[in-house]
């Protein structure tokens, strides 16, 4: 005799794959991303600040300012770094109970919408504060690299 899952489980069950797909998906997305982002930032930065001090058509004291922008640019790129792997480590605990939620619903034949609105804010409630500070430390980086361009232009000799 075969069993037919009921409309509730079914929703349930293609939940529960979509969920399990969202956190493949985020943690290739985000280690792909956050990678090339860290590797440019910190590049360009690293670079720069070489450039800076070996170049002789800058006054030393442009030479200094410029070089500690571009530094403190590399200090933003690794702190973004650090800010996406925070960010995937505190929202895979949520994600994954969200995936657990559905497993119940599935077993239970029945979806509590409560508990469901409860476990997506989870989500959301985890990612917000290191989304923002991904964000922060991503353009903090790139203006201490502009900053730095500036201040290596207007010093030259």
């Amino acid at each position: 005799m075969t069993v037919v899952p009921s409309p509730i489980q079914r929703v349930a069950e293609v939940n529960f794959s979509g969920q399990l797909e969202v956190r493949n998906r985020l943690l290739d997305e985000s280690s792909a991303a956050a990678r090339w982002l860290l590797a440019t930032l910190v590049t360009v930065n690293s670079g720069a600040v070489y450039a800076t001090f070996s170049s002789d058509a800058l006054s030393k004291s442009g030479k200094l300012t410029a070089s500690g922008l571009f530094c403190a640019g590399v200090f933003w790129a690794v702190m973004l770094g650090y800010a996406t792997i925070f960010a995937v480590h505190k929202v895979m605990p949520a994600l994954m109970s969200s995936a657990d939620f559905w497993v119940g619903c599935i077993l239970k034949d029945a979806i509590d919408g409560d508990e469901l609105v409860v476990k997506q804010r989870a989500i959301r409630d985890a990612a917000k504060p290191w989304q923002i500070a991904s964000h922060a430390f991503g353009w903090l980086s790139l203006i201490c690299f502009l900053g730095g361009v500036l201040i290596a232009g207007s010093s030259l000799k």
